[in-house]
């Protein structure tokens, strides 16, 4: 069996806060994970004008961005 690359750990930055949205994260993330042959996504999203996480001050500090 051929070993596959660690989980993707992906943080999103978006404006709204509704259930809508929420709802729309989880889908993203399963599309993620079909799209890239089951590897494991680790979505984070980050609304706007909340107080960041400490997850998302690294993110932001060692990530790169897409």
């Amino acid at each position: 069996m051929r070993k596959k690359g660690g989980d993707i750990d992906l943080l999103v930055e978006a404006p709204e806060t509704t259930a809508r949205a929420i709802r729309t994260e989880l889908g993203l993330q399963r599309t993620l994970e079909e799209s890239l042959g089951g590897r494991k996504v680790d979505l984070i999203v980050h609304h706007r004008g909340e107080r960041e996480s400490a997850f998302v001050r690294i993110a932001k500090k060692e990530g790169v961005i897409l």
